[in-house]
């Protein structure tokens, strides 16, 4: 039977994730960055990457043995019994190092709409040519094999495949003028990324790289349409959630521009996933064109240690912090103050006034960790603490019935009264508010077709959840601004003599150790979210009242994100822990 070259690249795929390499033979160390990607030819758009298939499947077997033992014996008795089958019973892969490193390079764009396989080739770390080769072929494929210049050809059901014996690696590929090209020297992958970006490549246990230049080139015009469909999102999403999610709306609105140049300022994307015993690490970075505009952007922006956050009280849901220096709050000011985003008006010459005068006053580092609606505590440096205080009243001053505050609507106009507690040298204000929940619930079952017997359901149980009023203080010492929000003052005091005492803070908390070794150390944004306990409300959200199954009593596991912004550099780092993974397994799929 004919197979197609598409298919053939598959089988090809399939087999180096499916066969284990030679036995008996030491495993080779990596060597490093430059004798590795000089295998890879540096007008290669796109390279996959696997770090040995031995290797990779232990790791990922002994994260998922962390997360559930019985699910990681299953996956590993079905990689065993894939492994001790080999490849359709006649070709093998047989002589491969066991830590790799192993590269599918594509010499071309992949165009997927298209029937003919892109130039490509698989460049194998092997410990023995022939053994690689003869095990690969089948006894039909051996006796076609035909010695070329420079490399060997064979036919598998009469397509063609090519072996070029380059030292301690061996590449494969259906194409004689690829073959032709490995046979000749060539500059190496390792000429063209950073060193930073080759590390984090070749550390990963998989990874991808993708030349932005030619993605550009070659896919202009679906650049062109996703820019266009995120910006009608965007417009429906604005008259759909306009009092619910102005000011995010506004904000993100505010980075397509930059985002879609950093996108075309980028000299190449990398995708790295990595099994660890303590969880999932996944990381995406680009690097921008030294001198442009992306380049010089990021110069503006910092990288924080976040160490404050360690010091707020725990049981949140919700823990951030940012780096709010004058580059973030020029565009973002209206979200971090939760206020809306007005274009005309006396509110909106008011609240723009006031957000300029709370970036006169200096925003720094601000670190977060809330319940969303229902409590939490903020804390947020400035050069003039106390002039922050001033455009902060003004800010929630200028709030009426109808107005978007923190992702909700407000029943009524907030009461605000002056200097209505002190605690340990602050002095706080304070604002009370009603939440209109059915409004928020009306713009959003509308926005997601919910039903309305839904829609009901949901409010009943945003009541029991976050309540329907809440209490903002907010205050400073002269040092630095702090603001919690709770229903009651003997809540709000607990939480703040918690957090200004040292006291069931999140320091000691071995979930947050956890999530915070993993997860870099520097970032411009950091956001983790307790994933059991959100499961938990997503849960009493979406199932009504009565029925599923009940709520879960939950340690705190988390998941998180580092964003930075650097001179020429954007990273985004991810990590669940296997405790988190774990408990929301439990409660959506039932695994125990």
């Amino acid at each position: 039977m004919k197979t197609t070259r598409w298919g053939l690249a598959g089988a090809l795929v399939l087999a180096l994730l499916t066969i284990p390499p030679a036995q008996g033979a030491p495993a080779p160390v990596i060597p490093g960055k430059n004798t590795v990607l000089q295998q890879v030819p540096a007008s290669a758009p796109l390279v996959l990457y696997l770090h040995g298939l031995d290797r990779t499947i232990d790791r990922f077997l002994a994260m998922l043995t962390n997360i559930n033992a019985d699910a990681a014996n299953q996956a590993r008795t079905f990689l065993n019994m894939v492994k001790n089958g080999g490849f359709d019973g006649q070709r093998k892969f047989r002589g491969m190092s066991k830590d790799g490193p192993i590269f599918l390079a594509f010499m071309e764009m992949p165009n997927l709409r298209g029937a003919e396989a892109p130039k490509m080739a698989f460049i194998v770390r092997t410990t023995s040519y022939t053994e690689f080769r003869d095990n690969l072929l089948d006894e039909d494929a051996r006796k076609s094999l035909k010695k070329e210049e420079g490399y060997e050809s064979a036919f598998i059901h009469s397509n063609l495949i090519c072996f070029v014996s380059r030292n301690d690696y061996t590449v494969v590929t259906p194409h004689k003028a690829v073959a032709e090209q490995f046979t000749k020297k060539f500059t190496g992958m390792d000429q063209r990324i950073s060193d930073t970006q080759a590390r984090k490549l070749l550390d990963g246990d998989l990874g991808l790289y993708l030349s932005m230049d030619a993605f550009g080139k070659d896919y202009a015009d679906q650049i062109k349409v996703a820019r266009k469909t995120v910006e009608e999102g965007l417009q429906a999403a604005e008259k759909a959630l306009d009092r619910v999610a102005n000011s995010g709306l506004e904000m993100v609105r505010q980075l397509v521009n930059p985002v879609f140049q950093a996108v075309e300022e980028s000299q190449g994307v990398l995708l790295t996933i990595e099994f660890r015993p303590t969880g999932l690490a996944l990381h995406l970075q680009s690097e921008a064109r030294k001198g442009s505009r992306t380049s010089v952007t990021m110069k503006e922006f910092q990288t924080l240690s976040f160490a404050e956050i360690a010091a707020l009280p725990e049981g949140q849901l919700t823990y951030s912090g940012w780096y709010a220096g004058p580059s973030v709050f020029t565009g973002a000011g209206a979200w971090l103050a939760g206020v809306p985003h007005r274009k005309d008006g006396a509110a909106a010459k008011v609240r723009a006034t006031a957000l300029a005068d709370l970036l006169k006053a200096g925003p720094q580092a601000r670190v977060d960790g809330f319940n969303p609606l229902a409590e939490g505590v903020q804390s947020w440096s400035f050069t003039d603490p106390g002039k922050a205080v001033e455009a902060k009243w003004k800010l929630l001053e200028s709030l009426d019935q109808g107005d978007g505050y923190h992702l909700a609507i407000l029943k009524e106009k907030p009461v605000l009264k002056k200097a209505v507690q002190k605690l340990q040298g602050f002095t706080f204000h304070s604002m009370q508010v009603r939440w209109d929940l059915e409004q928020v619930v009306t713009q959003l079952g509308q926005a997601m077709d919910l039903p309305g017997q839904q829609q009901k359901a949901v409010v009943e149980a945003l009541k029991k959840v976050v309540g329907e009023e809440m209490t903002v203080w907010f205050g400073t010492d002269g040092k630095r601004v702090l603001q919690v929000t709770a229903r009651n003052w003997e809540t709000a005091q607990r939480l703040l003599e918690a957090h200004l005492h040292g006291k069931c803070t999140l320091e000691k908390q071995t979930a947050y150790q956890t999530i915070r070794k993993e997860l870099p150390q520097r970032a411009t944004i950091l956001l983790l979210l307790d994933l059991p306990r959100y499961a938990n409300l997503a849960a009493s959200l979406v199932v009504p009242q009565g029925q599923g199954q009940p709520p879960m009593d939950t340690k705190p596991a988390y998941g998180g994100l580092a964003l930075g912004l650097q001179s020429e550099r954007i990273t985004l780092d991810a990590f669940l822990t296997v405790e988190a993974m774990r408990e929301v397994g439990q409660r959506w799929l039932g695994i125990r």
